[in-house]
């Protein structure tokens, strides 16, 4: 009997101690906002953006997720910042980044063949919803562990914009993280990490793009262990600067003038060599016979494919609203470019309706949660209760 009590009292104990790690991990929910989202559109106007329009001379070979020893290896990195750096300049990477999680990494300031980006990795909830900022100058630690809402997932993006200079949202299907409806919502950040060794998020970037909002491709290895296959030089960017520094980086990334690349021990042997929007019609040429060429349009569906060919044009009909590219070289290495989409001359004519704040809806959760929470507490003291009250019952039996 008395090893009974004794085993009640202890799991009321760990009743207690889950209690109370709900009620610290629902404290953050309390930060978020409720928004009205606006109406989908799509991009429209006369004329057509394209990120390829001026082709600068200089193209930079980009990987930006990687991660390394950290935390006292907690987390999940197998090689210390010097050899990731050193093994992706010997792939030829202009800018090999370390993106650890919640931990800016400066080592790259000592290696003075590459250019170096301050980011980090951010997100430990269950979902791995994660965001990568570019240029970070501090890091946001908040985040919602549980489940999240498209507003909790707006949030975050608003929360996280102004720390950096490029906002990513990482590997949107990894886990389901996101659907591929959010995008025809969120707001407020920059790229979409397409390409992932662990993902491709294709869908996620079609459904941005099919609702008129200029998200941006961005290509990454995401590698933990160099010597595992396909984690590293599998996944990278090209971005076309004038010159080698960190805010023109930014800007092209912003802009779009940059493509993904698929491929294999970080060989990129061809080149794009135009992508040419005139008189209503796209064309793109690259330096060498490619496999095939496709192009995609509006909710990812394939406009027109050609087969062994370097250049293809194709006409911009009044229903296209954008037109991305896809370029086969090989079987080892495909291309995905930034897509060309209908707007008010040339410019890059973004979308800035942004979601706004509903603040009776954000007050009503709000007091939602504190119910809640008070729910939690009143648990907490009612168990509490009971263990000194078994506490007291134990004792007189022993005596």
């Amino acid at each position: 009997m008395k090893i009974l009590k004794k085993v009640v009292l202890a799991t009321k104990i760990l009743t207690i101690g889950i209690f109370f790690f709900v009620f610290l991990a629902i404290l953050p929910y309390f930060n978020a906002e409720i928004y009205d989202f606006k109406e989908k559109t799509t991009f429209s106007g006369m004329g057509w953006f394209n990120p390829y329009l001026s082709n600068d001379s200089l193209w930079l070979k980009a990987n930006f997720h990687a991660h390394t020893f950290a935390w006292g290896k907690l987390t999940n990195g197998h090689h210390t910042s010097e050899e990731v750096l050193q093994k992706f300049i010997s792939l030829g990477y202009d800018i090999p980044t370390i993106s650890n999680y919640h931990s800016i990494d400066t080592i790259g300031k000592l290696f003075p063949t590459i250019l170096y980006i301050p980011t980090y990795e951010h997100g430990y909830n269950i979902k791995k919803r994660h965001h990568q900022p570019l240029g970070a100058t501090s890091v946001v630690w908040l985040d919602f562990i549980f489940g999240q809402t498209i507003h909790h997932k707006q949030y975050m993006l608003n929360r996280i914009a102004p720390t950096c200079s490029v906002l990513t949202i990482n590997h949107p299907s990894f886990s389901n993280g996101f659907d591929p409806s959010d995008f025809s919502m969120l707001r407020n950040y920059d790229l979409i990490e397409v390409l992932n060794h662990y993902r491709t998020s294709i869908p996620h970037w079609d459904s941005a793009l099919s609702a008129g909002i200029p998200s941006m491709i961005v290509s990454n290895d995401d590698m933990k262990h160099l010597g595992s296959d396909g984690e590293c030089g599998a996944f990278w960017t090209m971005i076309n600067v004038p010159e080698k520094s960190a805010e023109y980086v930014y800007a092209s990334l912003r802009s779009g003038k940059a493509y993904g690349v698929r491929g294999l021990n970080a060989k990129n042997g061809d080149k794009l060599q135009s992508v040419i929007v005139r008189n209503d019609s796209l064309s793109v040429e690259v330096s060498t016979i490619a496999d095939s060429i496709r192009f995609i349009h509006q909710n990812g569906v394939i406009k027109e494919r050609f087969s062994t060919i370097s250049k293809a044009t194709i006409p911009l009909l009044k229903e296209d609203t954008y037109v991305r590219t896809e370029i086969f070289l090989d079987s080892n290495t495909t291309y995905y470019l930034n897509p060309v989409y209908r707007s008010v001359g040339k410019t890059n004519n973004m979308n800035f309706n942004f979601p706004t704040v509903n603040t009776f809806f954000t007050i009503l959760y709000r007091f939602g949660l504190l119910v809640l929470e008070g729910i939690v507490i009143l648990g907490i003291w009612a168990l509490l209760k009971s263990c000194r009250k078994k506490k007291i019952d134990i004792s007189i039996e022993s005596a």
